[in-house]
């Protein structure tokens, strides 16, 4: 039985490769990304003011959106506490983003006054 050559072992690799590289483009473009608009949109319909943090955080793990446990928060007014939640994995709306990301503003009572929804970028 004839041993196959290290040429056919490397023909055979670079196949492979080949074939894993195109499978992987179309998983790439046809990812399921989230929309920034219709994300905000929800967030207003499902969390209205005075909805409660831990409501909230129950609202983000449906989503699978990774966020921080309520802050206290720094900035002047009837804010008290701040949860920050973001999208940076493969559902962002553009690769280049640096991501989704939520804030969300709580009275002294753990209650929503206010939330942000918006995408960022780094680049120019």
């Amino acid at each position: 039985m004839r041993q196959p050559s290290l040429r056919t072992a490397g023909s055979i690799g670079i196949t492979i490769g080949g074939v894993a590289g195109a499978l992987l483009i179309p998983v790439i473009l046809l990812r399921p990304r989230l929309d920034v608009a219709q994300l905000r949109v929800a967030v207003s319909r499902d969390l209205p003011t005075g909805t409660q943090a831990n409501r909230i955080e129950t609202y983000l793990d449906s989503l699978h959106i990774s966020y921080n446990s309520a802050a206290p928060s720094s900035g002047p007014g009837p804010v008290a506490w701040t949860i920050q939640a973001s999208v940076q994995d493969l559902r962002r709306p553009h690769l280049l983003s640096d991501g989704i990301f939520l804030t969300f503003r709580l009275d002294s009572a753990f209650k929503l006054i206010a939330a942000d929804v918006h995408e960022s970028w780094t680049m120019p």
